[in-house]
């Protein structure tokens, strides 16, 4: 029967130290959502008046338009 050897001797090398480091970007998630946020419901805001004014203005002239039907 025919054992192998173990490849290296020695120390297993250090996982943390083999790692490379990058440099640190700045945190921009807390200043975008503090811009974006407040873009988005503005403009959803302006699309639900936006809609509203159209429901009302597409019933006003419906109504109109049945009454002179009349």
């Amino acid at each position: 029967m025919d054992v192998a050897a173990p490849v290296a001797a020695g120390p297993c090398p250090d996982p943390v130290a083999a790692e490379v480091t990058l440099p640190r970007r700045p945190d921009l998630s807390n200043r975008v959502r503090w811009i974006t946020y407040p873009l988005i419901e503005a403009w959803m805001g302006l699309v639900e008046i936006l809609g509203l004014y159209l429901e009302i203005m597409v019933g006003a002239c419906w109504s109109t338009w049945i009454f002179m039907q009349e």
